[in-house]
């Protein structure tokens, strides 16, 4: 372990063109993955290749574990959305005003399972309601190609998802266990500073106090990735479970000890001296228990880096406000409604087109702390893509003699000899 721990370090130390080595490693396994998902794609006809590159680029991750947690959960949440997309299309496809109304109700249950959930639990819950966005909505006025678009979009995304695996696999991506256990350190730390702040009685404890339990809760998505990321992943992501329940229970102990440190400033002039005396028996107790989950913390770190079960597993649960999820997912089926309703009265010729951005933009921004900045951001990326598009469209790709010629390198035959 230690060694390996060098090693890491030595690679951080070395630097090309003022960014260290592990960029530059990186950047080279994204760069290798998406040319060879793009070799496989185009060697097999697919309908959308583009679609196993972008799958390369949204699980550019630097770790290992990171990035197969996340491809693990985009894979579900495509067979989902395929599944879902063809399940409607096949019911509601003659229907109109009831498909569109499926279609929101579809939205708006992603939205709140979104609210339910965090990490790439909440991401694959988004792209359930993306998928069926690009699927059905984009094929609403021609339903038999809801289920090869399925096909075709699941197959880029499972060569993408194995393009990255091999990539990292071959090239040994790094992995992430040991980045988590710095910042886990780095948390320990900070707990424990603000412990001995509060037994000297300083003051501004609360927003001190606060900031940490964020950070601490911060981790927990994190903290999954482990699992995918080796042999014994379950044990390291029991032990930082721990470590995370731990220091959460020290924080809890600290902000004790500074309300009983202001406590004991009003009663050091009381003329009962009992009074007195109790402060100073609790303060006692609160220090000794918090050395002793610093000790837990400490155990638990260790088996974090030795990769096995730490003496007590603690769950650490996930705590949601159904009614705020419910009121996210009424909110997103009512916007992609009127949407819908002002396309179809406009006569709008790329209804469906304008209805399946609507929807990726909800799902996506039900992901974001802040959805509103989301949606004004996308509303101002959009007409710059469109932009950059049809420069490359019109200015670049014009300047080949055929667009096909890409697809005849890879694929040899008369055509290429044309090219």
């Amino acid at each position: 372990m230690q060694i390996n721990a060098d090693a890491a370090a030595e690679a951080r130390r070395l630097v090309f063109a003022g960014f260290p080595a592990s960029c530059w490693a990186f950047a080279l396994r994204v760069w290798l993955a998406m040319l060879l998902a793009l070799y496989v794609s185009f060697w097999l006809e697919l309908e959308s290749p583009s679609s196993s590159a972008l799958t390369v680029a949204i699980l550019a991750l630097p770790t290992r574990g990171q990035g197969m947690e996340k491809a693990g959960y985009r894979l579900l949440a495509t067979g989902i959305g395929v599944a879902a997309s063809i399940a409607i299309a096949s019911m509601f496809s003659q229907t109109d005003g009831l498909l569109l109304a499926v279609l929101g109700i579809w939205v708006g249950l992603c939205v709140y399972v979104v609210g339910m959930l965090d990490g790439n639990r909440a991401y694959a819950a988004s792209l359930c309601c993306t998928t069926v966005a690009l699927i059905a909505i984009q094929q609403i006025d021609n339903p038999l190609r809801v289920f090869p678009t399925g096909i075709a979009r699941g197959a880029a995304i499972g060569i993408g998802v194995l393009a990255v695996a091999l990539v990292n696999e071959v090239l040994a991506a790094p992995d992430y266990h040991p980045v988590l256990a710095s910042r886990l350190e780095a948390l320990r730390r900070r707990v424990l500073d603000f412990a001995q702040g509060a037994d000297r009685g300083e003051a501004s404890y609360v927003p001190i106090a606060a900031g940490l339990l964020h950070d601490i809760a911060a981790l927990r998505p994190e903290i999954a990735s482990l699992a995918t990321e080796s042999s014994n992943g379950s044990a390291r992501t029991a032990a930082a479970r721990s470590v995370l329940v731990d220091l959460v229970s020290a924080l809890s102990l600290a902000r004790m000890l500074a309300a009983l440190s202001v406590a004991s400033v009003a009663a050091r002039d009381d003329p009962h001296h009992g009074r007195s005396a109790l402060m100073t028996i609790c303060r006692t107790y609160l220090r000794s228990d918090i050395d002793r989950k610093n000790a837990d913390v400490r155990r638990s770190l260790n088996a974090l880096h030795d990769g096995r079960y730490p003496s007590h597993a603690w769950r650490a649960p996930l705590y949601r406000s159904r009614r705020i999820a419910a009121e996210s997912g009424a909110r997103a089926a009512i916007y992609f409604a009127l949407g819908a309703g002002f396309f179809m009265l406009a006569g709008w010729p790329a209804t469906e087109l304008c209805l399946s951005l609507v929807a990726v933009i909800t799902g996506l921004g039900s992901t974001s702390p802040e959805p509103r900045s989301f949606t004004m951001t996308a509303m101002m990326a959009t007409p710059i893509a469109c932009v950059l598009a049809g420069v490359l469209k019109y200015l670049v790709f014009n300047a080949y003699p055929s667009s096909n010629c890409w697809r005849s390198v890879l694929r040899p035959s008369s055509s290429a000899l044309r090219c």
